[in-house]
C-alpha cells in the first residue's frame, strides 16, 4: 500500500477513533436490565453521528497538515503525531464548551476529554500509518 493510500486509512481510523471510544464507554455505564438493542442503536447514532461531525473536519483540517508537516520536516514519530493530536483535541474540545455554553460544567473536564479524544485518535492514526524514524535516505552521489 502507498503512503497515500495508508495516509488516508490512518486518517480514517482516527477520526473512528474518539466516538468508537466514546460509544464503548456509554455501553459500559449501562445496567444489564436496561440494556435492549434499541438503546444501543440509538447510542450508536448519537455517538457515530455527532462524533463523525467533529472528529472528521478536525481530522483533515489539523490532523493531516500536521502529519505532512511532520513528514516533510522529517519529524514523522509517534511522540510528535500523539502530542499534536491531544493538543489539538483539547483545542477542539475547549472550544465546543464555549459554544455549547454549558458554563456550569468545569472547563477543565471538557479539556481532559479532549486531551485522551485527541491522544486516541493519534494512537490510532499511528497504528495504521507506522511512522518511522529508522528510515535514511540514499544520498546523492557525490556528496561526503
Amino acid at each position: 500500500m502507498d503512503t497515500s493510500m495508508l495516509r488516508l486509512a490512518g486518517i480514517a481510523a482516527a477520526a473512528l477513533a474518539a466516538p468508537t471510544a466514546f460509544f464503548i464507554y456509554g455501553l459500559v455505564g449501562w445496567e444489564p436490565a436496561e440494556f435492549s438493542w434499541s438503546a444501543v442503536f440509538v447510542a450508536a447514532f448519537i455517538a457515530y453521528g455527532y462524533g463523525l461531525m467533529v472528529s472528521v473536519p478536525v481530522s483533515l483540517a489539523f490532523g493531516l497538515p500536521y502529519v505532512l508537516w511532520l513528514q516533510a520536516r522529517g519529524r514523522l514519530s509517534w511522540l510528535n503525531v500523539c502530542a499534536g493530536a491531544a493538543v489539538a483535541g483539547g483545542g477542539v474540545f475547549t472550544a465546543l464548551w464555549a459554544l455549547s455554553f454549558q458554563f456550569y460544567k468545569p472547563l477543565w473536564v471538557f479539556a481532559l476529554l479532549g486531551l485522551g479524544s485527541g491522544l486516541l485518535s493519534g494512537a490510532a492514526f499511528c497504528v495504521v500509518m507506522r511512522p518511522n524514524k529508522s528510515f535514511k535516505p540514499i544520498p546523492l552521489r557525490g556528496t561526503a
